[in-house]
């Protein structure tokens, strides 16, 4: 029996080896079957997920980077030291994409719905520590990062 979202969407599981992490895939406003296009994304993931993976941590690290000094602002603000060591375990100093791999991870992969399906267009939407309140999102088209930005780019399309 296939597995479907509250709102009887499908979803199906992933295995996203380079994260080890099971990532779930949820197929927007599609509660019947998959599109072919949709079908060509999903079994295409492993595959080219892994040849863009190091590009993803790069883009990642890049955003984090250019919005760092705004997140020590917010942090400054609350009142707290933003160079603790508490702080700087969830919101590091950038200095090198691998130094902050441990500080985010993937939790669902958005494919759109049949009518708006290109192959390799999705989103991913990861958690993250410097960002608990809007997560972090990557858009993939043609399986080239479009753009990463807060969580909810991954899945609105």
């Amino acid at each position: 029996m296939e597995k479907r979202d509250y709102k009887g969407n499908i979803l199906k599981d992933f295995y996203w080896k380079r994260f080890d992490k099971n990532v779930q895939v949820k197929f927007n406003d599609t509660k019947e079957s998959l599109s072919e296009c949709q079908q060509q994304t999903f079994s295409q993931l492993e595959n080219r997920l892994n040849l863009i993976h190091e590009t993803i941590v790069l883009k990642i690290f890049e955003f984090y980077a250019e919005a760092y000094s705004d997140y020590i602002s917010g942090i400054e603000a609350d009142g707290y030291d933003p160079f603790s060591e508490e702080v700087q375990e969830i919101i590091p100093k950038p200095s090198t994409p691998e130094a902050l791999r441990n500080n985010y991870f993937p939790l669902s992969i958005y494919i759109p719905n049949a009518k708006d399906c290109e192959p390799g267009y999705l989103g991913i939407y990861f958690d993250c520590t410097w960002d608990i309140n809007n997560s972090l999102g990557v858009v993939i088209r043609d399986w080239q990062i479009l753009l990463v930005g807060n969580g909810d780019r991954a899945f609105l399309f």
